[in-house]
């Protein structure tokens, strides 16, 4: 990366967890150029008084990163009352591009490699001009080096991911399914839930659809892909470590932690287009039984407790 290349703020978005959002911007501060990236922390307040103290103990944390010299520069924002995960993310995401082209967004569960910031910036240039790119993520469910050093692929993955003020400005938070859904054909669907074995658009049923599905949906439907490495930049701390496959798969799900790459990928790829093999193959392999909420055991459990939850809800 020359000295005249950009690098692009952070994003970071933190609640209540103190021990992996330290995990994470450890990791951050390893890397290369993180000297010369200013970090925009995005602090939600508590939504109860039970994390109260939890949401106090990680601001007064955060106040000790200004003091300390692994950034160019550390912003706190702390909201005045409880945003929720979409609104708080969302809306810093577009705060941050309201003032800068480009941004890398990281939550406080997501653990980088040494390599991650310099792929992002380095993605992040060579594709500005490239429109149909929509944005570049560090994380993949793969791990395929077979194919090169990156890919394209029309899903989001949000573990850790850049994109730009041209691209973001395009994103909705759409209020339910049909409006999500709303001119796409059945095969675009299909394909958008990895043919069946991942049915993330279920989230689009809860009566505000996540920000996450939304913005897949939209890169899908404007027909955009996500640059995404062969082998993973990123591991999500949040998941308590991965899991291999095992007897009791079925039941509780499947995460598999891949090691991360020994390398700095390099993005330059061409033609971009989507590689049939790892949409139509490889990925729903990947993405079967993937985690526990999906599976046959997380469809029980949510059954059986969603009544409970709506009689709280009442109170």
């Amino acid at each position: 990366m020359t000295a005249a290349m950009k690098y692009a703020p952070v994003a970071f978005f933190c609640y209540d967890r103190l021990d992996t959002a330290l995990e994470t911007v450890s990791a951050l501060m390893r890397n290369d150029g993180a000297t010369e990236t200013e970090v925009y922390a995005f602090s939600d307040a508590a939504r109860d008084a039970q994390a109260a103290p939890l949401v106090a103990a990680v601001r007064l944390w955060l106040h000790g990163l200004e003091k300390e010299n692994g950034f160019k520069a550390v912003h706190i924002v702390e909201r005045p009352s409880n945003f929720g995960l979409n609104k708080n993310i969302t809306s810093g995401i577009s705060e941050v591009l309201s003032h800068s082209d480009r941004v890398i967004v990281v939550e406080d569960d997501i653990v980088t490699s040494p390599f991650f910031l310099q792929y992002m910036n380095n993605a992040l240039e060579e594709y500005e001009d490239k429109k149909e790119v929509m944005m570049a993520g560090g994380h993949t469910q793969l791990d395929i080096p077979w194919k090169g050093d990156v890919y394209f692929s029309p899903h989001a993955q949000i573990w850790g991911w850049g994109t730009w003020a041209d691209r973001w400005k395009t994103f909705r938070l759409y209020r339910s399914r049909e409006e999500a859904l709303e001119g796409m054909t059945d095969a675009e669907i299909d394909a958008l839930q990895y043919h069946g074995t991942f049915p993330i658009l279920k989230g689009l049923d809860k009566p505000q659809p996540m920000w996450d599905i939304c913005w897949n949906v939209e890169i899908h439907k404007r027909h955009g892909f996500c640059l995404t490495p062969t082998r993973t930049l990123v591991h999500n701390a949040g998941l308590g470590g991965g899991t291999n496959y095992n007897k009791w798969m079925k039941y509780f799900g499947h995460y598999i932690e891949y090691p991360f790459a020994d390398r700095l990928p390099d993005v330059r790829r061409s033609p971009i287009a989507a590689d049939p093999e790892i949409e139509d193959v490889l990925y729903p392999a990947a993405m079967k039984d993937w985690g526990f909420k999906y599976n046959l055991l997380g469809k029980i459990v949510h059954t059986l407790y969603l009544p409970i939850k709506r009689m709280k809800e009442k109170r």
